[in-house]
């Protein structure tokens, strides 16, 4: 694998009295799969692959320039999003019988780690053994946590073309974290739009998944996809299964619960 590095755009730091590089790393395998990400949000921008006639596609929706991942209406393109992904209600919890109070960034809830959430952030950056490393320093009480955490999230292309990312943390406090990839994809290529997306066939390996309130929160029941429009575990064709919702805007915006393996990895989706 080989990783090349060019400057993406600047943005305005205090920290560094002015402007601020972010750097794009584009990482390659011998099979023809590239994948760029950036240094802001640590978010993947990019990952083409060949399709089955050998065209090189781009798979993940992303903006062209850095303005655009700087848009209040960014949608968290391609992010790593914490301190916690998903929604926290009322920004509230309970941590050895302390209550904390995070910002509140979507309507009275708490959403992926609030108003300057880890996507919003620059991260610094490393090469190992052909791996991309990035960390952040998240210091107490940012956006209402407990605790300085160090997060890393690690990027490596495999040959069998295959995007490997991994996460880990550490604390100085006990603290709720929850890191995730936050891409968009459209497996016939990002130039495609809705016409192509209702040809999706997907399959989920979940046999339970968690309803949420009218705020998007889950209600913390945990129920069974049987007979319900959730239900994934065969492959299933998307359009079909998004006319089993009312009209509106969410759709599939709920956890699924992933049936989990013996041992190894657990299979998720296709």
């Amino acid at each position: 694998m080989k990783i090349t590095e060019t400057v993406f755009g600047t943005i305005d730091s205090t920290a560094d009295h002015g402007k601020s590089e972010v750097q794009e790393f584009t990482l390659y395998n011998g099979s023809g799969m590239v994948v760029k990400i950036i240094s802001y949000g640590a978010a993947v921008t990019t990952i083409c692959v060949k399709d089955r006639s050998g065209n090189l596609k781009d798979v993940v929706l992303g903006y062209d320039d850095l303005e655009g991942y700087l848009r209040e209406t960014n949608p968290y393109f391609g992010a790593t999003v914490g301190r916690v992904a998903n929604r926290i209600r009322e920004g509230k919890f309970t941590i050895h019988k302390q209550n904390f109070q995070l910002s509140a960034n979507n309507g009275v809830n708490h959403l992926h780690g609030g108003f300057n959430g880890f996507d919003k952030k620059t991260w610094q950056h490393r090469i190992e053994d052909n791996k991309l490393i990035f960390s952040y320093l998240s210091k107490d009480g940012e956006e209402g946590y407990p605790g300085d955490l160090l997060a890393e999230v690690s990027y490596f292309v495999t040959e069998d073309n295959a995007l490997q990312i991994r996460y880990q943390a550490t604390t100085t406090k006990p603290t709720p974290v929850c890191l995730t990839n936050h891409s968009y994809f459209n497996l016939a290529g990002d130039e495609f739009g809705s016409e192509e997306l209702i040809d999706h066939i997907i399959e989920v390996n979940a046999n339970s998944f968690t309803p949420v309130d009218d705020s998007m929160v889950p209600t913390g029941v945990v129920e069974s996809v049987d007979n319900t429009a959730y239900d994934l575990r065969k492959p299933s064709n998307l359009f079909q299964l998004l006319k089993k919702f009312p009209s509106g805007p969410n759709g599939f915006d709920i956890n699924f619960c992933v049936n989990k393996a013996e041992t190894g990895l657990s299979f998720v989706s296709r």
